[in-house]
């Protein structure tokens, strides 16, 4: 079955926009998110990387909900669903999947920090350490 190019042509964009996610705009720059720190207007930050990387380094008022726990975790921050929310970890993977889990769950306004946790070092932005974690209800 021949299909006719004009055809293909409109199937090829209506499969790469159905296929783009709403993630390639929702990120934050670490400078967006130092300025808004600063000026006391910072969306709530979750790392979701181990409570082990939390402690050793985060991105200042960033709560802790390690990836493993993240459905009982998230669940007690109670967190209204138009929260704004930036989700973070090391280099993105986990970010991604926290990120995809929420929106799943009806979160609107989750976004991801561009370059994560590797590109905040990078640019020597402020950071915190020790432990504040939210605790699991398994511990």
């Amino acid at each position: 079955m021949k299909i006719p190019s004009v055809t293909m042509t409109y199937l090829l964009l209506v499969l790469i926009v159905a296929c783009s996610d709403i993630k390639s705009g929702a990120v934050v720059t670490s400078a967006e998110l130092m300025s808004r720190i600063s000026d006391n207007s910072a969306p709530i930050i979750l790392d979701v990387r181990s409570e082990q990387e939390f402690r050793r380094g985060r991105v200042p008022g960033a709560i802790n909900i390690p990836f493993g726990d993240h459905q009982q975790l998230l669940l007690s921050l109670n967190l209204a669903k138009t929260s704004e929310v930036v989700v973070y970890c090391e280099g993105g993977g986990r970010a991604e999947k926290m990120g995809d889990h929420m929106q799943q769950q009806g979160f609107s306004e989750v976004r991801h920090l561009q370059g994560n946790m590797n590109k905040w070092r990078k640019e020597a932005l402020p950071a915190e350490s020790g432990v504040t974690t939210v605790k699991s209800s398994r511990e």
